[in-house]
């Protein structure tokens, strides 16, 4: 279960106290935007500022004294402050910045960020906005159409895309299957392009799969049956990997029945009988004509084909719909046909403000996961004309699928590897992430047919249940107090520890640093350790019903960030775990030693030690999306029952979450057929990093209906819920 205040107060402030003497603020006027536990050790640190008061987005709030400060108006803070220090979990900075930007631009107050960041929005990159292509819309085509005789279209990028980012890792993918195959052990991708090279060079520029393979086993010694099975190869990948483009098919299909004349074009090395394999998949309808340049040996690049179709269709006014910016828009005009330019998703792509994930594209996993997001995001290619190539996200299985799934997909791509080595019988997904985690970890394991690999076991804990069950002495009930806290005396001896705390009864704000909170652990710890013994007694009793204590080895599976969970376990069942996190602190920063038994897809801090990965900053977003149908596990019963938490919005609302997750699945399971329903190697961190943080990066739109989705509930550190977008 993840928390990481500790970690944002120990060191994101140090270093606010340092940028606010380098940028002169640190003897100034200062507002602290925030009145949480983030708040009060930013003005515990700043000793040398004049802080004049907090500000909150709650109006309810004005006027209260908190940690010894009054919380302002927005009048009266403009009024008093030089700057304004935002202080809260990084997830939420760029939300806080645009509610009090105004303050920066109206007035002059500089505001920072909790890490001493001075706070400015993503600029939008004015070349995005202008670009000319957003004109275009099904309309002006329509019309196009409508106003000539002939019709034609490219295929490729234009009816037809491949779930790939890049055309040539076809030929990766068929190196990928032959290898896995054992068909071919020398480099089948250097080899292909390198044939296709040479036999351009020996004066033949337009040819036929057939008689390229013919080319490959004379000049490069693939033996005849072997070249035939890797030429069948080839055939099924592209057939595989094609996709419909259905909003220009349906322009396709229109034209039809406009009684226009229409011919389908292509540059392509695979005949017409292989193509209509293509169209038969994508719901294409056979048209007029189908002109292939391996067939009539001429190419649309050389312009040969235009002035062999020209001569086909005669004087008719013609149109030619298609995506390159020389085959297919400059060499048509030479013969005295209009073309019209549709955008592949590839140019999209990187003609949008998602630009950089292409950028990032690294190896054959990264083409397949941009491939697979260019397919759902740029498939109409008018869907970023409204915005001005900014995509615009308007359903909660969108999100899923873009910006999580590949981060859970990698995350299994890394987990199943690393248990594969017999040491463990079971893992546990720790509730109440593990909800969907351990249904997608069943899914793949059966899928690829792992049967030696551990069991996987949605394991009933929280913090909470695992904390209280691990106190043994007074010297454990401090221990706790390393995750934080924020509420009232009753709160934390009720949320906290499980028992009545109705004689302390004040509304007074504490955080687990206050004297008071030592003064209530010592008052009361007579009978949270009487507590803390039946609390353990029956959760001891789960596990063995479960199982895990007769395990003779396990691994817990999680979001992550400290480890806690793991920790009080291994007290509980006097053994040590090791945990595989999604992101995690993993050296010196674990505030439990974990040591080398806490791993991490992304560690914290990384290691160029430069900037934390967007996994880390916006776990919150993960923590939202990973939830269950049931509140909080509270601690266990006797008879095997659990006390759970109250329904929050995530509960009582489930069916939104249900919706991101069955996003998630299918492109967990979009990427495993992609790798022939075989588990392929990670992608790149840095690009799966990137999609995870396009949601909070602003380069995105997201619907208010998304945002308005996204709460989180906790009862641990602090008792409230609020949203991740407020």
């Amino acid at each position: 279960m993840a928390n990481s205040t500790s970690y944002v107060n120990n060191n994101k402030i140090r270093r606010l106290v340092e940028q606010l003497a380098v940028a002169g603020y640190d003897r100034k006027n200062i507002v602290i935007y925030g009145i949480g536990a983030v708040a009060k050790s930013i003005a515990s640190q700043l000793t040398e500022a004049n802080i004049v008061g907090l500000m909150d987005k709650d109006p309810g709030n004005i006027g209260r004294c908190i940690y010894g400060y009054e919380v302002l108006s927005t009048e009266v803070a403009i009024s008093k402050a030089d700057a304004i220090v935002i202080a809260a979990s990084e997830v939420y900075w760029d939300t806080i910045f645009r509610r009090i930007s105004f303050m920066k631009s109206d007035y002059g107050k500089q505001i920072f960020f909790t890490n001493g960041d001075i706070a400015d929005f993503v600029l939008a990159e004015r070349e995005t906005q202008m670009h000319p292509y957003w004109d275009t819309t099904h309309d002006v085509i329509l019309s196009e159409i409508e106003h000539h005789e002939v019709i034609s279209f490219d295929v490729f990028d234009t009816l037809i895309c491949r779930k790939i980012s890049r055309p040539e890792d076809i030929y990766s993918i068929v190196e990928e299957r032959a290898n896995m195959d054992v068909l071919l052990e020398e480099n089948f991708f250097q080899i292909r392009m390198e044939a296709v090279d040479l036999f351009q060079k020996s004066g033949d520029p337009v040819f036929s799969i057939h008689e390229l393979y013919a080319f490959m086993t004379a000049h490069f010694g693939i033996a005849k049956e072997r070249a035939e099975r890797l030429k069948q190869l080839e055939i099924d990948v592209e057939i595989e990997f094609s996709e419909p483009r259905n909003e220009v098919i349906a322009l396709y299909h229109l034209a039809n029945r406009l009684n226009k004349r229409v011919y389908l074009i292509s540059d392509y090395h695979m005949p017409s009988d292989i193509l209509k394999r293509i169209f038969f998949k994508s719901g294409i309808a056979l048209p007029t004509g189908l002109l292939v340049s391996c067939e009539v040996k001429k190419s649309k690049l050389s312009g040969a084909l235009w002035e062999y179709y020209r001569n086909l269709i005669g004087n008719g006014k013609a149109l030619h719909i298609g995506d390159n910016d020389i085959a297919d828009i400059s060499n048509p005009v030479l013969h005295g046909i209009q073309p019209c330019k549709i955008m592949s998703c590839n140019d999209m792509l990187f003609a949008s403000s998602l630009r950089q994930i292409g950028i990032l594209v690294r190896g054959l996993q990264d083409s397949k996961i941009v491939g697979l997001i260019q397919h759902h995001l740029f498939n109409s290619p008018f869907s970023l004309g409204a915005n001005k190539g900014y995509p615009e996200i308007v359903t909660l299985k969108t999100f899923g699928y873009v910006f999580l799934g590949p981060l859970i997909y990698n995350y299994f791509s890394w987990l199943i590897p690393e248990l594969a080595s017999g040491v463990y019988n079971k893992v546990l997904f720790l509730a109440r992430e593990g909800y969907l985690l351990k249904r997608i970890y069943d899914k793949l394991t059966d899928s690829l047919g792992l049967t030696g690999h551990p069991e996987g076991v949605y394991f009933r804990t929280s913090r909470r249940m695992a904390s209280v069950a691990s106190i043994m002495s007074e010297d454990d009930i401090f221990a706790t107090l390393n995750d934080s806290f924020s509420g009232t005396a009753r709160e934390f001896l009720e949320n906290r520890f499980g028992i009545d705390g109705t004689n302390e009864d004040s509304s007074e704000i504490l955080v687990q640093t206050d004297s008071k909170i030592v003064f209530l652990v010592r008052k009361y710890s007579d009978i949270i350790l009487r507590n803390a013994a039946v609390e353990r007694s029956n959760y001891l009793n789960y596990m063995n019903r479960s199982g895990v204590i007769t395990s003779r080895s396990m691994a817990v599976a999680d979001i992550g960030i400290k480890g806690s969970i793991q920790y009080y376990l291994g007290k509980i069942i006097e053994s040590e775990l090791v945990g595989y996190y999604m992101t995690a602190l993993t050296g010196p920063d674990n505030p439990y030693c974990l040591g080398k038994n806490i791993k991490a897809l992304y560690p914290e801090p990384l290691f160029d030690k430069r900037k934390s990965s967007n996994v880390f900053k916006y776990h919150l977003m993960l923590e939202s999306t990973l939830v269950a149908p049931e509140g909080m596990y509270i601690r266990a019963n006797e008879d095997g029952t659990f006390v759970h938490g109250p329904h929050f919005y995530n509960q009582l609302h489930f069916e939104y979450k249900a919706e991101i997750h069955a996003g998630i699945e299918a492109f967990v399971f979009d990427m495993l057929a992609s790798n022939g329903y075989r588990l392929g190697k990670p992608a790149s961190p840095d690009l799966v990093d990137e999609l995870f943080g396009l949601p909070m990066s602003g380069t995105c739109l997201i619907s208010d209906e998304i945002k308005n989705s996204f709460h989180i509930d906790e009862l641990f550190g602090v008792v409230n819920e609020k949203k991740i977008w407020e």
